[in-house]
């Protein structure tokens, strides 16, 4: 047991230390940490990955502006008098009348505005731009006398037209992290529905996120950093604000019905071996509904039952009577990274490997499946054996980072972590059939070119498991040093033609419910 402990702690330690490098940062080569040579021919196994470290925008605030103005006046109709025209200039126009004017367009739901500083920098020129452009005046990102009066008119369009849909968001649009690491974005797609709406600004304290995910109903966000914080964002509508901030967590997993998320603990002592379910509507301070034993958890399609990794066996526990049984007894020759329950079949799968078949760095896992319930032919199910797990893949990589399952097509998405040396690392996504034993399938995107790594960031099928998305963070490393290059979101439609396109610069995506 203590040798599959050291394995989670040496994870752990792993991506706390990679989380602590900047852009420029000087991670060194462990030698412990260089892999074995046993590898799978464009398949060798990983031991380091790099987390995106995004500088965070400057202020609008130049170096030097122009002298604020006097606050502007309001009409007799209450909106604020204009004074003189607003556009991005150097030095930066500041005063009075351009935070109101920042102000108006938060308030009209234009979020990419930023914060309310009397600057008029790019953010203001692209809101300003967004407005005109849905209110049919001239989209050149000038505040003018007209965009001015219909800016602070009671007729002024909204953004929440953006998408369409007033109440919230509607399938098929993808919610993910801006490359300024500090706000999420929304993005409608499909047709010539393509539009994009700023939807809330998260990560204050500046740090990395390394996570981030959205309750199966569309009503909370959560954002998971480097310090292994956690920060539950409550959505209304097109605004998000901050519901509750959990300390020492690993990234959580919603329950189906969205009202509920488990997160295994970050610490390693007291704490080790706890995963806590917490409400998603709590505040600050409030307690978990409850503190469960294990590694690492998944949600039954009921609710009322959580499926645990509790070394060596795997456990199912019922939230209700709070009663347990073991699915299976893994033994002592095996190693389990982490358990999920398929949405639509009656299993368990989990990404393990038997100690005797992995290298010294722990490459040769792979995918395996149990029944979660035995029917009346025993044994003799369609594909599920009972006497031992039944491989979903053939022996891989030694980390799984961003997993993905849809019920309706028995889809399993995945990302294998690979590497070749302690600095270069990359990851391949693949999808499987988690209904039968068949090979998975690898996003066709090219792979990085010598010297160069990536990592994935974000991971979600759709809803009706017709398409995917996903996140590469690339990376090059030179002398040792990780340098890092804009994430990209890439789009795989699952059917027909199985068409492979780049959604944009971004990373964390997915598909809003």
């Amino acid at each position: 047991m203590a040798r599959r402990l050291s394995r989670v702690i040496l994870s752990l330690l792993l991506l706390a230390q990679l989380a602590a490098c900047t852009s420029d940062g000087e991670p060194t080569a462990d030698p412990s940490l260089i892999g074995d040579g046993n590898t799978l021919p464009a398949r060798p196994t990983a031991t380091l990955r790099p987390t995106a470290a995004e500088a965070l925008p400057t202020t609008e605030a130049a170096a030097t502006a122009e002298p604020p103005t006097a606050a502007p006046a309001p009409t007799a109709s209450g909106a604020p008098e204009f004074q003189r025209t607003l556009q991005l200039a150097d030095p930066r126009m500041q005063g009075d009348d351009v935070a109101a004017v920042q102000q108006r367009l938060i308030d009209l739901f234009f979020f990419g505005v930023g914060e309310v500083d009397g600057y008029f920098g790019p953010n203001t020129q692209s809101a300003v731009s967004s407005f005109q452009q849905l209110n049919g005046l001239v989209a050149n990102g000038i505040v003018d006398q007209q965009t001015w009066a219909t800016l602070f008119s009671a007729t002024a369009v909204d953004g929440q037209a953006l998408l369409g849909d007033p109440e919230g968001f509607h399938v098929g649009s993808i919610m993910y992290l801006n490359t300024d690491g500090r706000s999420i974005q929304v993005r409608s797609v499909g047709g010539n529905d393509d539009r994009e709406a700023f939807l809330l600004d998260i990560n204050p304290d500046a740090e990395q996120v390394t996570a981030l995910s959205a309750d199966p109903l569309g009503r909370f966000v959560a954002v998971h950093t480097d310090q292994n914080r956690v920060q539950i964002y409550k959505l209304d509508g097109y605004r998000g604000s901050l519901q509750a901030t959990y300390e020492n967590l690993l990234p959580v997993q919603w329950s189906p019905d969205g009202s509920r998320f488990l997160a295994p603990s970050a610490l390693d002592e007291p704490a080790a071996g706890q995963i806590f379910i917490y409400a998603a509507d709590g505040g600050d301070g409030a307690a978990p509904l409850e503190t469960l034993i294990g590694y690492s958890g998944s949600w039954l399609p009921s609710g009322d039952q959580v499926v645990l990794s509790r070394y060596p066996e795997i456990i199912l526990h019922t939230l209700s009577d709070d009663s347990e049984r073991t699915l299976y007894n893994m033994g002592e020759d095996w190693f389990v990274q982490s358990v999920y329950v398929s949405p639509s079949d009656p299993a368990v799968l989990f990404y393990a490997g038997q100690t005797a078949n992995l290298g010294a760095s722990g490459n040769g896992m792979q995918w395996w499946a149990i029944p979660l319930e035995v029917n009346s032919a025993g044994c003799a199910q369609a594909f599920y054996g009972c006497e031992a797990p039944v491989a979903l893949s053939g022996p891989g990589g030694n980390l799984v980072d961003e997993v993905a399952l849809n019920g309706t097509t028995n889809l399993l998405a995945y990302a294998e972590n690979a590497s070749s040396n302690a600095c270069i690392s990359y990851e391949e996504v693949y999808i499987a059939n988690t209904h039968e034993i068949v090979t998975p399938i690898s996003a066709p995107v090219d792979l990085p070119s010598e010297g160069q790594g990536r990592i994935t960031q974000g991971l979600s099928i759709l809803p009706d498991g017709t398409a995917l998305v996903f996140s590469y963070q690339p990376y090059v490393c030179e002398e040792g040093q990780i340098i890092k290059l804009t994430p990209q979101i890439y789009f795989w439609d699952l059917i027909g033609a199985g068409d492979f396109d780049v959604f944009g610069e971004g990373a964390f995506p997915f598909w809003v419910p």
